[in-house]
């Protein structure tokens, strides 16, 4: 049996106490025999739905305020974030900025005339971006 199962089959705890409230009530209506014991039970019966109401309101107010907390919490982290990516695209921008700089400026990238060179030249001058395989410095 699913938890959705079995919340359609057994009502939850907060009906069974408001029915178990009503029948009390009911009982004691049927008992009373003078107006007073009448107002008496009303005027109890109100003071509990006023505790009641309260009570949720206080637990309302609890919820809103953490929504609120998380909201704001929420917004913190994206103006971080917006943060970093407007410092990363600064840093990409000139990053690509000198690297283009570079290029205009030499002749042509320093390749190396022999293969024998081949793995050398890679690992100083296109280290992180080119890995020579093993194999290909073996037959070179």
């Amino acid at each position: 049996m699913s938890g959705t199962d079995l919340d359609q089959r057994v009502p939850p705890f907060k009906f069974i106490r408001q029915h178990a409230n009503f029948v009390r009530r009911e009982k004691e209506r049927r008992d009373a025999s003078t107006d007073k014991e009448l107002l008496d039970l009303a005027m109890e019966e109100i003071e509990e739905l006023k505790i009641r109401i309260q009570r949720d309101s206080d637990e309302s107010q609890n919820l809103l305020e953490m929504a609120e907390s998380e909201k704001s919490e929420a917004e913190q982290e994206a103006n971080q974030l917006r943060a970093l990516v407007s410092h990363l695209r600064g840093r990409v921008a000139y990053l690509q900025s000198n690297a283009s700089q570079a290029a205009g400026d030499a002749d042509g990238p320093d390749i190396p005339d022999s293969l024998d060179a081949l793995k050398d030249w890679a690992e100083k001058v296109l280290a992180g971006d080119v890995v020579l395989h093993n194999r290909a410095c073996q037959r070179l």
